[in-house]
């Protein structure tokens, strides 16, 4: 495994947002800090959502600790 990858999998293991069941059919992405990152009709689309915003956010931390 990728030096990146295991970094990005302690990431998300460490930084946790959550996967909340609105409604009966939708599901929510919500951050720590309650703020909604979005809502989706599945929980694989919910799922792929949070993979993206932990990965942006593993991205911006890289270019700062370079700074």
């Amino acid at each position: 495994m990728s030096e990146m990858l295991s970094d990005f999998l302690k990431l998300i293991h460490k930084e946790i947002k959550m996967i909340k069941k609105v409604g009966k059919q939708k599901y929510a992405v919500i951050a720590n800090s309650g703020r909604k990152m979005g809502t989706y009709t599945s929980k694989k689309q919910a799922q792929k959502r949070l993979a993206q915003v932990e990965m942006f956010k593993s991205i911006v931390e890289q270019k700062k600790k370079k700074k």
